[in-house]
């Protein structure tokens, strides 16, 4: 695993187990960087994340367990995972937490700062377009681009040419 300049010494990245799933440890420094070096050798990069409730789901879904297990990154996104990870002896900090309150933002600036486009998928039109101009305005360097999330139940066939 990508271990660079923004990921200190001290939080070094790491691979664990946890009643068969696969996590890793990694802090908000490191994704953002493991972000940006995909996006800059344009190489595809997916994240998923474990909370408690995504845990106990990948465990009664076969197809989000495997979902889970094929990303490139499956972070902790909650200290309910670093605790169950202590019950088994690990004592690790609360650094490897990396929810999304807290990887946002940082992604954000990095966006900013190295003027990378961000798409967002959802919401209602209306909060799209306010979340983009939004962004626009906080990251003027950032490139912001998004669809909403109200896709039509039918979608007619192709007509035929």
């Amino acid at each position: 695993m990508h271990q660079g300049s923004l990921n200190s010494g001290n939080f070094p990245n790491r691979t664990v187990h946890l009643l068969g799933r696969r996590l890793t440890l990694m802090t908000v420094p490191a994704i953002v960087e493991a972000i940006g070096d995909a996006v800059e050798r344009d190489r595809q990069l997916t994240i998923g994340h474990y909370n408690v409730h995504g845990f106990n789901l990948s465990m009664q879904l076969p197809w989000f367990h495997s979902f889970l297990q094929s990303t490139d990154i499956a972070h902790c996104d909650g200290m309910g995972i670093i605790k169950a990870l202590s019950f088994l002896g690990m004592d690790l900090p609360k650094q490897y937490r990396v929810s999304y309150s807290l990887l946002m933002p940082a992604l954000l600036r990095e966006c900013d700062r190295r003027g990378f486009k961000l798409f967002l998928l959802g919401s209602k039109p209306q909060h799209l377009s306010a979340a983009l101009e939004n962004l626009r305005q906080q990251y003027p360097n950032g490139e912001f681009v998004g669809q909403h999330g109200y896709f039509p139940r039918h979608i007619p066939p192709p007509m035929a040419a």
